[in-house]
């Protein structure tokens, strides 16, 4: 079917059917009207200019699949896309591939899905523009989407982005006040700019790497979660900067972090899975790491940091000296802290170990508050070294063993519990204390 010449409709209907595919060559007008095209059997879509209307909806459906010598299944845009109020629904349900350079919409709607084909955003003229209050969301079963065009939304528009395949994004995107969530099963590469304004970013790996490598994502207050649920990494070349927002990384593998994470928030790396284990610092060999450089990154602004999920089960292993800049949570099954001369230093903020089972320490020094706490464990001091555990003036060190009858507290001879002026010492069996005990040997403050 090929639709040739003038065509405005002054807010009639265009309902279109072929089983050879569709050609439009004009720019179709309807105001207020309709617009529904729906291809069968072989063929493509296929719009040169694009099409425009005010509050009438458009429905384009190729249900064709890709056959040998045709270009058939696809559907194509050689313009722009134009609507007021109306909705946009564009489907290929074979296994073509939907072509968009640019579309405009101000309250509509705009929703493109792909079966096995996928979704290109090729930005040719002026880039993707939502621009009122109208939602966009793009999505295939197995297919790839990329943008390389440019996304603005004037008035807080969200943008659902869920791939089958991978997803590739280079062009700037701005919702200013509106979501933007990525959901791909292989891949998501993201090597642009992303400015919320106050609306939530959030990106999930399902199977495959995540690579943030653009300049920034800012949210100015909305929260940034990141998730690898599979066998992928977690990978930030850009600054992650939440404003007021909380930051939340999830993944059980690498955490390569290699820009500054900021903001007024709480930033919290977890693990996927319920007990993979997590290295914080170098050298433990764990499956899910948080090196000291990445640490380094975690400005001192953040409200606070915290690594491990609230419901413990990981065992974590503290490596190589770190600097911490805010206040750091650690929340495991066990926390162990690798021989040798493995210090953690800081000024005036503090650490706070919240274990299921053990905790073995050897040297912490020049930190402020310290809370130490094994809900079913002993918590261990100094158990390989000679090193000690000591904070700044006016802060306090605080050590919990919540279970009596198995919650001892040792603090080896030699290794000293230091509180300088103004600040106290505190030791606590909660339970059956006549059963748990605190041990300190001979020599030991």
């Amino acid at each position: 079917t090929t639709v040739n010449g003038s065509f405005i409709t002054n807010g009639g209907d265009v309902n279109i059917t072929s089983n050879g595919g569709v050609l439009i060559t004009t720019n179709m007008d309807t105001a207020a009207g309709d617009i529904s095209i729906t291809n069968s059997t072989v063929g493509l879509i296929n719009f040169n200019p694009g099409f425009s209307t005010t509050s009438g909806n458009v429905t384009l459906t190729n249900n064709a699949n890709v056959a040998a010598g045709v270009q058939s299944g696809f559907i194509d845009f050689g313009s722009d896309i134009t609507t007021d109020s109306g909705n946009v629904t564009i489907q290929a349900l074979g296994d073509g591939n939907v072509f968009i350079p640019t579309f405009v919409t101000n309250t509509g709607d705009f929703a493109i899905s792909a079966t096995s084909g996928s979704i290109l955003f090729d930005g040719q003229g002026s880039g993707t523009n939502l621009s009122g209050s109208g939602n966009f969301s793009a999505s295939t079963v197995s297919g790839d989407i990329t943008f390389t065009a440019p996304i603005t939304a004037v008035s807080g528009s969200s943008l659902s982005i869920n791939s089958g395949g991978s997803i590739n994004m280079s062009g700037a995107v701005n919702t200013n006040g509106g979501s933007f969530s990525a959901s791909g099963l292989n891949a998501v590469f993201l090597s642009t700019t992303f400015n919320t304004s106050g609306g939530d970013f959030s990106v999930l790996a399902t199977n495959g790497n995540m690579d943030l490598i653009g300049p920034q994502v800012s949210t100015s207050g909305g929260n940034i979660v990141l998730t690898s649920q599979g066998s992928g990494f977690v990978h930030t070349d850009s600054i992650l900067d939440a404003g007021s927002g909380d930051i939340t990384i999830t993944t059980d593998n690498d955490a390569f972090i290699h820009n500054s994470v900021t903001g007024t928030g709480s930033l919290l790396i977890q693990p996927f899975t319920a007990g993979t284990s997590i290295d914080v610092g170098n050298g433990g060999g764990s499956q899910l790491i948080i090196d000291s450089g990445a640490i380094s990154l975690f400005n001192s602004a953040l409200s606070s940091v915290t690594i491990g999920s609230a419901v413990g089960q990981s065992a974590i292993t503290i490596g190589s000296g770190f600097t911490l800049n805010t206040d750091f949570v650690l929340q495991a099954d066990t926390v162990t802290q690798l021989s040798g001369d493995t210090v953690i230093t800081a000024v005036a903020v503090g650490l706070d170990i919240q274990a299921i089972g053990n905790i073995d320490l050897n040297n912490i020094d020049g930190l402020g508050n310290i809370l130490l706490s094994s809900s079913t464990g002993s918590v261990l001091l100094g158990a390989v070294d000679s090193a000690g555990l000591s904070v700044i003036s006016g802060n306090d060190i605080s050590i919990n063993a919540l279970t009596g009858s198995i919650g001892d507290i040792v603090l080896q001879a030699n290794n000293d519990v230091n509180v300088l002026s103004g600040g106290n010492i505190r030791i606590a069996l909660s339970g059956n204390a006549i059963v748990g005990n605190v041990f300190i040997t001979a020599d030991a403050d």
